[in-house]
């Protein structure tokens, strides 16, 4: 259990806050543009699933709308190492 008394006699009180004067900066922020499910499903219609590169598009879109990640923690997703590794076996 904690003693106050102890703390008073460890630690000095301060007169005044030092962090009075400190004033916070106000920033305004832009609401960035949402898409419409219309305009996900033509994004999504765009991608030439019959290819490599399709595949990969449409997995990506589909992660950034359903997940609401970011862009940078969609570039730092790695493929899990039991995917890479079973399919490294058959190249």
């Amino acid at each position: 259990m904690l003693d106050t008394n102890s703390l008073t006699t460890t630690f000095s009180v301060l007169p005044n806050d030092p962090s009075r004067p400190v004033r916070l900066t106000k920033f305004r922020v832009t609401p960035q543009p949402t898409y419409t499910l219309d305009e996900v499903k033509k994004l999504l219609a765009s991608c030439r699933v019959s290819t490599k590169e399709g595949v990969r598009n449409h997995a990506i879109i589909s992660v950034l709308f359903d997940s609401g990640v970011r862009e940078s923690e969609l570039v730092s997703m790695g493929i899990p190492d039991s995917i890479y590794e079973s399919k490294k076996s058959y190249t």
